[in-house]
């Protein structure tokens, strides 16, 4: 009697995740859908850019009229299931916050490092040429625009769509589950494999503060500030270095250090914060294998990883 009502209960939560997470998919591909579909309406509707300020302006229009809708109609689809209940809210001291920006800062180098290292494999093995679209994108993006739409607007629709709307529906299904998912998720939406690593790297911690204090604050702060490193700093540095010539091969080396130095200080945080790193789960009806059958393969979550495929492709 008690093996078959567990295969009952096994059965009935099986179901039930299936049922949540083939929305979740659905709601991203809709998500993606609307975000590229809105891209190529404002290329279709207004006149190719001439000059440097007619692309920039083209790009702000491009990426106001993406964010918007896409999240529109993402949520309407994620506003179905119901919110998962939210214990666990505890505020994060400066330290530690600090802490927290230096482990992001080393993961975003590492798994910039990683994405580089595949991205140059594959392409040598298909012969194709090695440049990076997306520095050359961000390359020819003027400051201003880069502090408006990478620095404020990206990380503020981003931590919504990809933690809060998203976490305050499948925490109870677990916070390990949870965070690897918002990971993966994010990752596989930059569509590439130069910041698919390091953007499921840095899915997974925002899901992790976001999932101990409850506040979407925190994650928009380390986005925003990770953003603005990665992009408008960046940005200022190639250009000295442009500018400096010989005396540039002298920041280059100071970066490459400052790289390393992350990386290392990285490590030895998240060593001597181990202890504080945890997690509250609580029982699970099906074990971990049964678990991610139930929340990867299902009709949603497929369609979204081939999309995600795709777009892998499409940007290379």
């Amino acid at each position: 009697m008690e093996y078959t009502e567990k295969r009952q209960q096994e059965e009935l939560e099986r179901k039930r995740l299936k049922r949540c997470f083939r929305t979740v998919g659905i709601a991203y591909v809709i998500y993606l859908v609307v975000s590229t579909a809105s891209q190529i309406a404002v290329s279709l509707t207004l006149e190719t850019p001439d000059t440097p300020l007619e692309w920039n302006l083209w790009m702000m229009v491009s990426m106001l009229a993406m964010y918007p809708l896409s999240t529109l109609f993402f949520y309407l689809i994620m506003r179905r299931l119901p919110r998962a209940r939210q214990t666990w809210k505890e505020p994060i001291k400066p330290g530690h916050y600090v802490g927290i920006f230096v482990i992001c800062m080393g993961c975003m180098y590492l798994g910039n490092i990683i994405g580089q290292m595949v991205s140059a494999i594959i392409r040598m093995a298909t012969g194709m040429p090695l440049d990076n679209t997306l520095d050359q994108l961000i390359n020819d993006m003027q400051p201003w625009l880069i502090l408006l739409m990478v620095v404020i607007v990206g990380p503020v629709m981003e931590e919504l769509v990809f933690r809060k709307i998203l976490l305050d529906r499948i925490a109870g299904y677990g916070q390990l589950i949870s965070m690897l998912l918002s990971g993966l998720i994010f990752g596989v939406a930059h569509g590439n494999f130069y910041q698919f690593f390091y953007a499921f790297a840095l899915g997974v911690i925002f899901a992790w503060v976001y999932l101990r204090t409850g506040n979407l604050f925190y994650t928009i702060g380390l986005h925003m500030m990770i953003n603005f490193w990665g992009s408008f700093l960046s940005m200022y540095l190639l250009d000295l270095i442009d500018a400096w010539g010989t005396a540039g091969l002298m920041l280059i080396f100071g970066q490459f250090m400052v790289m390393i130095g992350f990386i290392i200080a990285a490590v030895i945080l998240v060593i001597y914060y181990r202890k504080e790193i945890f997690l509250r789960e609580e029982k699970k009806i099906l074990s971990a294998g049964k678990q991610f059958l139930a929340v990867m393969m299902n009709v949603g979550m497929i369609l979204y990883l081939i999309m995600g495929i795709i777009l892998f492709i499409l940007n290379f």
